[in-house]
């Protein structure tokens, strides 16, 4: 069984304890699970704000390897306004934007799907091949 389905279940027969179904000899029950789920819920908030701010330290890790590999290919230190780099990992990749002084990010998850053929749009630009 599920913690969800276990919750689920206990809720369909333990009311809150301010229904007038519970009875003095069973308030202690309703109380008592009441804050259960009140720690299970903050526990929740917990485990999922720890792996947001996880995932985000393993994102700027990504960009900061793009960003070193960039900076080793152009030998420029800094994407010029309006600039993008697309950088391509094993299994996601990241484009960087540098817009109105700030620098947007956008990671696109799973692996690439490379497709070995040149795009007439930049076919007359060397630079990009």
């Amino acid at each position: 069984m599920t913690l969800e389905k276990a919750i689920l279940t206990l809720d369909s027969v333990i009311p809150a304890p301010g229904n007038k179904m519970v009875d003095t000899a069973h308030m202690e029950i309703a109380q008592a699970w009441e804050e259960i789920k009140g720690v299970l819920k903050t526990h929740r908030q917990t485990a999922s704000e720890r792996d947001s701010r996880k995932n985000a330290r393993k994102a700027m890790e990504c960009v900061k390897l793009a960003m070193e590999a960039y900076q080793k290919e152009t030998g420029t230190e800094q994407l010029a306004d309006g600039e993008s780099i697309v950088a391509v990992f094993n299994n996601c990749t990241i484009v960087i934007t540098k817009e109105d002084g700030g620098i947007k990010i956008k990671l696109i998850g799973d692996k690439p799907i490379r497709v070995y053929a040149d795009c007439d749009v930049y076919a007359d630009r060397e630079d990009r091949a």
